[in-house]
């Protein structure tokens, strides 16, 4: 138990990758989970479920959103490629014309 209780207090950072944003997000619903709950303190409880699942959306979004501008820079850089290595066969053929 001591060692899902260090595991749990580790901070997630932009550095993390999805999988251990996921796995921190699980622990901390197990942790709630797992306690009784005063009922006075559902409420809190309530609130508290509610903001890391806007947390996790927007996390999820921003993941969703870095995937695609990704995706957008590797199509540039293949153009990009495929023109440059058409330039090049271009220069080449008019050197090997020139050469003659």
């Amino acid at each position: 138990m001591e060692a899902s209780k260090a595991q749990a207090t580790k901070k997630v950072t932009e550095k993390n990758t999805k999988q251990d944003i996921w796995t921190a997000y699980n622990e901390l619903i197990e942790q709630i989970e797992d306690k009784p709950i005063e009922p006075r303190r559902a409420k809190v409880r309530d609130e508290l479920i509610g903001k890391i699942e806007e947390q996790r959306k927007e996390i999820v979004r921003a993941v969703e959103l870095i995937g695609g501008k990704a995706t957008e820079s590797l199509i540039d850089l293949v153009s990009v490629r495929d023109e440059v290595a058409a330039e090049k066969k271009q220069m080449l053929a008019s050197y090997a014309e020139q050469k003659q």
